[in-house]
């Protein structure tokens, strides 16, 4: 009946670490969200607002080692109904952030685990970090949110969205859905900034339109291959482009839920010296 929708809600407890974690307060140049409160206990300061760099809980197993595995690894695990044939691209896109983890220190901080197709927990409790995979004829998404500790920025969980149009979209047959939300979504956007006035600039600071732009990108990719004689849409290159597109997504949303904004203008105004 198309009248009526079935819904249902899981809710999902988790007690806050015993030992708070170590804070790092904010700092403009660094590019992270942040956890906010207001300390009304302190009346000698004109803000009573803090601000908390939000961030996983990382200590070495061997402190005097100048590379070291963590105590606890950073673990995302992947959803069973992702599709086999994406889950190496999805691991290698999760596994690609070590890289910048040995640069400070740590070996494997992050690690990728699938999930069993026999598992009795739900990877969206507040006790696994997430990939999830969301399939539709016109869903086009890829999301990254994360829960912490409001004590401290602690970075506690987090559960990634993505939706299956980067794989589809990378076939022919498909290029129109992701071409068409695209557009559609730009559109929107750009009508909704200039309604909101003075409050777009802030808006579009925030807004992650990330899926949008890969869309466009994807889609000249597409025409390009597509013009080149014998060019099958179901081929080796056509195969290639959908694995490299998932890949890039998925590296995008785990730098959202290691605590990362968007890299706009900071590496162009602000050099390494000065941090």
């Amino acid at each position: 009946d198309p009248r009526s929708m079935f819904f249902s809600f899981v809710y999902s407890f988790r007690a806050l670490p015993e030992q708070p974690a170590a804070v790092r307060h904010a700092d403009p140049r660094l590019g992270h969200f942040t956890e906010s409160y207001s300390n009304l206990g302190d009346d000698l300061k004109a803000n009573p607002r803090v601000h908390l760099v939000a961030r996983w809980r990382l200590e070495k197993k061997d402190p005097a080692a100048a590379l070291s595995e963590p105590v606890q690894p950073i673990v995302y695990w992947l959803d069973k109904n992702i599709p086999p044939k994406y889950r190496e691209a999805i691991k290698a896109g999760i596994l690609e952030w070590n890289k910048a983890f040995e640069k400070i220190g740590f070996k494997d901080a992050v690690q990728a685990r699938q999930q069993p197709d026999d598992a009795d927990w739900d990877n969206m409790d507040a006790t696994h970090a997430s990939i999830r995979w969301f399939t539709g004829a016109d869903v086009g998404f890829a999301i990254g949110p994360s829960n912490r500790d409001p004590r401290t920025g602690e970075i506690l969980d987090a559960d990634i969205g993505m939706s299956d149009v980067f794989g589809r979209g990378s076939r022919r047959l498909a290029t129109d859905d992701v071409l068409g939300f695209s557009s559609h979504d730009h559109r929107h956007d750009h009508a909704a900034m200039a309604w909101m006035g003075e409050r777009s600039q802030r808006l579009s600071e925030q807004q992650c339109s990330y899926m949008a732009d890969q869309a466009n990108e994807l889609g000249f990719a597409l025409d390009l291959l597509s013009l080149r004689d014998g060019m099958d849409m179901n081929g080796h290159e056509a195969e290639a482009l959908a694995q490299a597109v998932v890949k890039d997504v998925i590296m995008h949303e785990v730098g959202h839920t290691l605590g990362l904004k968007h890299n706009f203008r900071s590496s162009t105004t602000v050099t390494q010296e000065q941090l």
